[in-house]
């Protein structure tokens, strides 16, 4: 509870030089002193907590909490917040901070997320799927966050507790929550910032945001511009990126380059200048200098967009046309104008040759790239226990890569077939594959199919008699779950099931912890599928991972021999 200020109170802000349109319109709370309360202008109706601590502002710095040398019109400000050099600290009431409609993928679209506090990696996800396969779902799914959002305040602006801020020009209609740290930004206007004690928000010098919402852990550092962006947990975007209209989640990294109408899932990097992610949806995904993606044709406008699924990558220099869909983990090198669809063909790289694309299948399974990328990320997972709200499934030999797998299987068995055996090149989906590519291609993809049964087999009773194949995947935003329970939850949004964007949280996660169960009945599958008259499979799946082991090896001494890697580095790499 709030009360008015008494004369003794309001003469010392005076001798402290502050001053007001209206002392009246000034609230304190119980135990407000006003001897930290100094140099400062209020406008409207300000709302004041307690100071009574001091709080540490850098690294061995600490200052009294309390306002000092600031401008605040129609504000609630926390107790213990430390506020300083603030140009302007407004609310002028007319704006809606709640939410925010993002247009991602398809540039020239008219909005298919709708970001709010609650967002997640998974729901932003659904949101893009149903946009475009389930209208009513997604209808219902928007009207259900935008219910959930009715009952907060925006037309009084709120700093939390605990709260930094100083030295920032201007900051308009802004939703600032607590411990969060908010320092020498530029101008922050129609965001929310929502953060709390063990996942402090971050935003640093130089920084421009409007209409953005950023939530627990995300740091915005170092001359970045965002414009109606979403940045979730444990994100960094620094070095002077720039965005609009995209959305980065769990520990994703942003630096240097651009991004436009993108969808960036957990673990999505771009480090390098030069760099515009545009129009794409990524995950667990890493940018090479100077990659850049087409979004547009020329003819209809800036329609077109992308895929390239978990685990891909783009070298330096990589410039790919769009409409175009990547199978999971696999390399994408030069200009690719072809326009590839190669989701049915995983592991492979892709090299642009001219206006040919180039396809050697399977042959990122075999490197000491995705054998480290595998194994760092859960390692380099920041987002505190308590705010893993994305769901994240780090499984890379998942049921989901694997079926990618079996379509390779049979595309390449088919393509044998249909153009023969001692063809020098197929082609497939904008593509080429060489003959002896094709064949190496297709050793390696039964053998994945061997590694998968050998990583998995000690957990699956082959003797039962229970048998529900679960034989389709789909991976929703770093959830991987069949594609029948999506179906189901895309129906029960269909059908207004869900009454609170917690009930349907609820059951995205009761997908994500029935994974073990959903991967013991794949694992059974490919078991009966390819194996059920193998009398040596245990020695086969065996013998499969062994060999891809030593693959990884090998390709390991190559890169020491290249003379630059320290021997004490090449030993920490405990490939097993």
């Amino acid at each position: 509870m709030y009360r008015s200020l008494n004369i003794d109170e309001i003469e010392q802000l005076q001798r402290q030089g502050c001053a007001a349109e209206n002392w009246r319109s000034i609230t304190v709370a119980e135990g407000f002193s006003p001897e930290y309360v100094q140099g400062v202008e209020f406008y409207g109706e300000v709302s004041l907590g307690v100071f009574n601590k001091e709080v540490e502002i850098a690294p061995n710095v600490k200052r009294h909490s309390g306002i000092y040398n600031s401008a605040i019109g129609n504000y609630e400000i926390g107790d213990n917040c430390y506020i300083s050099k603030v140009g302007l600290l407004q609310n002028t009431g007319d704006a809606d901070v709640k939410t925010k409609l993002i247009t991602v993928l398809n540039e020239a679209g008219d909005g298919n997320i709708l970001a709010f506090n609650g967002l997640t990696s998974n729901m932003a996800a659904l949101m893009v799927y149903c946009k475009k396969h389930n209208k009513q779902a997604f209808n219902n799914l928007y009207n259900l966050v935008r219910n959930e959002t009715l009952g907060i305040n925006t037309e009084f602006g709120k700093v939390g507790h605990d709260t930094i801020i100083h030295d920032v020009k201007e900051i308009i209609n802004c939703q600032i929550g607590n411990y969060c740290e908010i320092t020498g930004a530029q101008r922050l206007a129609e965001c929310s910032i929502v953060g709390d004690g063990e996942a402090n928000i971050y935003v640093g010098t130089g920084v421009v945001l409007e209409d953005c919402i950023l939530v627990n852990g995300a740091s915005v550092l170092n001359n970045v511009l965002l414009s109606n962006c979403f940045v979730g947990e444990a994100c960094t975007i620094t070095n002077g990126f720039q965005a609009e209209n995209s959305v980065f989640f769990a520990n994703s990294y942003m630096s240097n380059g651009e991004a436009c109408a993108a969808f960036c899932g957990p673990f999505s990097a771009s480090h390098h200048k030069s760099t515009l992610l545009i129009g794409v949806d990524v995950s667990f995904y890493n940018a090479g200098s100077a990659t850049n993606f087409s979004n547009h044709a020329y003819k209809i406008g800036p329609v077109h967009y992308g895929t390239l699924t978990r685990g891909s990558k783009t070298a330096s220099g990589a410039h790919i046309l769009l409409p175009a869909k990547i199978g999971v983990f696999s390399m994408c090198m030069n200009k690719i104008s072809t326009h590839p669809d190669t989701s049915r063909l995983p592991f492979s790289y892709l090299f642009g040759e001219g206006k040919k694309t180039y396809l050697v299948p399977a042959r990122n399974l075999l490197t000491l790239g995705t054998y480290r990328d595998v194994n760092k990320w859960p390692k380099r997972d920041k987002r505190e226990n308590s705010y893993k709200r994305s769901l994240v499934n780090f499984s890379w030999l998942s049921p989901y890569a694997v079926e990618q797998i079996e379509k390779a299987i049979e595309t390449l068995e088919y393509l044998q077939k249909e153009y023969g055996y001692d063809v020098d090149e197929y082609e497939y989906n904008g593509c080429k594959i060489k003959r002896g590519s094709l064949v190496r291609g297709l050793e390696i993809y039964r053998q994945a199919l061997l590694m998968f049964v050998y990583m998995n087999k000690d957990n699956v009773d082959t003797d039962t008699y229970e048998r529900e194949y679960i034989q389709h995947w789909h991976d929703l935003g770093g959830l991987l779950l069949p594609k029948v329970e999506l179906e189901t939850i895309i129906s029960n949004l269909e059908y207004n099931d869900y009454k609170t964007v917690e009930s349907l949280y609820s059951s995205l996660t009761d997908a994500h912890n029935s994974y073990a169960s959903y991967l013991e009945q794949y694992t059974l599958y490919i078991i009966d599928k390819y194996f059920a008259d193998s009398e040596t499979l245990d020695e086969d799946a065996e013998d499969a991972y062994a060999d891809w082991i030593e693959a990884i090896k090998t390709d390991a001494a190559k890169e020491f021999e290249l003379g630059d890697v320290e021997e004490e580095t090449f030993a920490k790499l405990k490939i097993e």
